[in-house]
């Protein structure tokens, strides 16, 4: 799991494009033009867009000096926890970034002149990417089953592995908006059908491509035996077969996810490439995306339970499972609660999501935990929420 924002938007439904809306704003301040294109403008439309520059340079230059400061502290904090070494308040920044108030940008003057080219960009791949990968690279399609039926499975799985449902169904409500089905990628809404992709995030849980590497890297042996085991219990001889293919892909595919490293960034690296994004279609699968999103939350869990927090409310769990599970962490201790949230993202992603503005970490955790309850109030939370009441009684 990546410690920063910049991963997702695991925001998915949540961020608004602001940090988008701000790129497209300065590039063309910041570019130079031609005499031929000033030449254009009146004097006053000269002297607005000369004027919006020098603001902006200056907003720039302090926006870079703080984003300094914040990352030079980050440093310590990393330095004390390698030498155990406490981390104390003046670790931490507590103002907030510096927001630009100059003049606005003149948006008649960038309609005059001449747009600079854009650089190429490499499209985000989406699910149809995903699955056509997986069969490329491992002839494997997923099983794919109706909504409700992969929300019974993935609440079985939550159940087993001594989840509540108020911590599934408020991660689910946070990352889907309380209304994403099983193949939901971050930037696709199902209630418009709109789909711009804004990262590889999918899923109930929004799991990377990098996270499914990573889980596969590490369980994948274990989920092949889960389903070998399952083909021995079933009479169905075609059902038995798939389960047991099922098994060796899943296999070959930890294999190839070990062999790429066991750190981020390899897992980052790799999740990118055609084998990586056919791991990532896993999370389709009835059998095996469930398991898959419930142990990268259990992981979290696991880190928490370890730095000495048992128990983790579903907003808590969803702090860690957006920033990561140590940054996530480390907004929930008391020192660090206090601290601009400037401290536990990245730069470009604290810019990204809206959510996390002019907030301390104290205050974006009572946020999320608002959002979420507005959330559960949605169709595919109720749903969410009605399964797991099901499966209870049944245990009862």
């Amino acid at each position: 799991m990546p410690d920063t924002l910049s991963r997702r938007s695991t925001l998915a439904l949540i961020v608004s494009g602001i940090g988008y809306g701000f790129v497209q704003s300065i590039a063309p301040a910041a570019a130079g033009y031609s005499k031929e294109d000033l030449d254009k403008l009146t004097d006053e439309q000269r002297q607005r867009l000369s004027a919006y520059r020098e603001a902006r340079a200056i907003h720039d230059k302090k926006a870079g000096a703080y984003w300094s400061v914040v990352e030079a502290k980050r440093a310590t904090r990393r330095k004390k926890g390698t030498a155990k070494i406490p981390v104390a308040a003046e670790d931490y920044v507590y103002e907030h970034p510096p927001v630009y108030q100059g003049p606005p940008a003149p948006k008649d003057v960038f309609a005059i002149l001449a747009k600079p080219p854009k650089a190429p960009s490499r499209p985000l791949p989406v699910v149809a990417d995903f699955l056509r990968n997986a069969k490329e690279k491992y002839g494997f399609t997923p099983l794919i089953l109706p909504n409700e039926e992969f929300k019974r499975r993935y609440a079985a799985e939550a159940r087993r592995l001594k989840f509540t449902k108020d911590q599934i169904v408020r991660v689910y409500s946070l990352e889907t908006g309380g209304y994403g089905e099983f193949d939901m990628q971050a930037g696709y809404n199902p209630l418009t059908k709109k789909v711009k992709p804004i990262s590889t995030a999918l899923g109930y849980a929004q799991l990377l491509s990098a996270n499914s590497v990573g889980v596969l890297g590490k369980y994948g042996g274990s989920f092949a035996a889960r389903l070998e085991a399952m083909a021995a219990l079933t009479s169905d001889a075609e059902r038995a077969g798939h389960l047991r293919y099922k098994a060796r892909v899943v296999r070959a595919m930890s294999r190839d996810a070990r062999a790429a490293g066991d750190k981020w960034p390899a897992h980052v690296r790799f999740g990118g490439t055609p084998k990586g994004q056919a791991m990532h279609a896993m999370n389709l699968d009835a059998d095996v995306g469930p398991w898959m999103q419930i142990q990268k939350l259990d992981s979290t869990r696991e880190y928490a339970v370890r730095r000495g927090m048992p128990v983790l409310t579903g907003g808590e769990l969803e702090m860690m499972n957006l920033a990561g599970p140590s940054r996530g962490f480390e907004m929930l201790t008391p020192i660090a609660k206090g601290a601009s949230t400037s401290n536990f993202f990245d730069r470009g992603g604290y810019e990204r999501n809206p959510v996390v503005h002019n907030k301390t970490a104290g205050e974006l955790l009572t946020r999320m935990n608002e959002i979420m309850d507005r959330n559960r109030a949605k169709d595919g939370a109720r749903l969410f929420d009605s399964i797991f009441d099901q499966l209870s009684a049944k245990t009862n």
